[in-house]
Order: structure tokens, then C-alpha cells, then sequence
């Protein structure tokens, strides 16, 4: 059951906060980043806390910029929910990294949680335009859909990521981490709308903040 988020979005400023704090100390984020090596002798907390350390200050930068716009759209709403995309997406994508990327050795980056974030928000929100709640066009709705399909198509292709120089921060970027998020942000997306969770804004005392009904142009 998601819980209402109950005003700031503690949560999504506590996972902005660790990774600041994991990049401000090379040691802590030598300890939590993804690294083969270490998760075969046994550190699996690597599969999750590798998502929040960063290679540079501009990856750290772009990386948690968004997941701090999307983390809070998503915890306003239901705090649960903010768990329920972060942690499945932090374990999937690295069991995809794992699986089917097994050259990667090391691997540190928020970006594929981000996917995970957007997917969810997305249609969380065209869920919200549906029944009048939210006054975004459904026609932006799908462009930004499209661009983020567009943007993971184009870093298959290209071997380079879309805002972040991964050539200048030592890199080799992984579009698959994203096409992974992307697709588990759909997948809990749809868990949490097959069980009817009302996902709606909270305001500060708890209660649901209704929409007024919007006619779609």
C-alpha cells in the first residue's frame, strides 16, 4: 500500500544527499559503487548503492538534478511509490549490467534509476489527465515520451550519452542501464495501477488534493 508523502519529500532529499556525500568522499564511494570484483566476494549492497556514486561532479550533477524533479513529483504523491520504482530499478538494472554486460567491471551512475523515475512519472501523470487531476496536455506528455525514446535509441547507437561527456569523465556509457529503468518504471507503473492505489498529491496534513476536471484541447 503506498503511503501519502505528507508534504517535503524527505526521501528523495535523503537518496540526493548520499550521493552528494558518497562523491564529496572518494573512500565511501569506493565502498558503495558497483564493482565485479567486490560483489563476488561477497559485497552485494553494491548491486543497489552503485547507483548513487558518479564518476565527476558533472555526472553527479545531471544525474541527480532529475532525480530530484521526478523523485519529488512521484513522493508528493505517495512516498511508497518512491521505494517501489527506486529500489526494483537500482537491483534490476544491475542484474542487467551483471547478466548481460559482463566486460562491465565497474559501474557507478543514477541515470537508469532516472529512466525509471521519468517512465513512472509519466504515465502516472497522463493516469492523473485521464480523470482530470492534472492540467498537462496529453499531447506533451507523449512528446517527452518520445524524446526519452529517441534519446536511448540515439546513445545505442552513438556509444555517447546525451548531456553528460563521458569521454571527459572516464567512462564508457551504458544505454542498456537506461532502457532497463525505463522499462521497470512501466512495470511498477502498471503493478500499482492493477491494484488500484490512488497515487494522488498530498498536501501537508495527509489529505488528497483534488484536481479541477479539465476539458483536453
Amino acid at each position: 500500500m503506498c503511503v501519502p508523502g505528507h508534504g517535503a519529500p524527505i526521501c528523495t532529499l535523503a537518496f540526493f544527499a548520499i550521493a552528494v556525500f558518497a562523491q564529496q568522499w572518494s573512500a565511501l564511494a569506493e565502498c558503495m559503487s558497483f564493482d565485479r570484483a567486490g560483489i563476488v566476494a561477497g559485497e552485494y549492497w553494491r548491486l543497489l548503492t552503485g547507483h548513487f556514486t558518479h564518476w565527476n561532479n558533472d555526472h553527479l550533477t545531471w544525474d541527480v538534478l532529475m532525480f530530484v524533479l521526478l523523485g519529488s513529483l512521484i513522493e508528493r504523491r505517495s512516498r511508497a511509490c518512491l521505494g517501489l520504482v527506486v529500489y526494483p530499478s537500482a537491483a534490476v538494472i544491475s542484474a542487467a549490467i551483471w547478466f548481460a554486460q559482463p566486460g562491465i567491471q565497474r559501474y557507478r551512475g543514477l541515470s537508469g534509476v532516472d529512466s525509471a523515475l521519468f517512465a513512472f512519472a509519466a504515465l502516472m501523470l497522463y493516469d492523473e489527465i485521464d480523470v482530470g487531476r492534472q492540467k498537462l496536455p496529453r499531447k506533451l506528455l507523449a512528446l517527452l515520451a518520445a524524446a526519452f525514446a529517441l534519446k536511448v535509441l540515439w546513445e545505442i547507437a552513438t556509444g555517447a550519452t546525451l548531456f553528460v561527456d563521458s569521454s571527459a569523465a572516464g567512462f564508457t556509457p551504458l544505454p542498456l542501464a537506461h532502457a532497463v529503468g525505463g522499462c521497470v518504471g512501466v512495470a511498477v507503473w502498471w503493478a500499482t495501477r492493477r491494484s488500484g492505489l490512488d497515487i494522488r498529491p498530498h498536501s501537508t496534513d495527509g489529505h488528497f488534493v483534488d484536481y479541477p476536471a479539465m476539458v483536453d484541447s
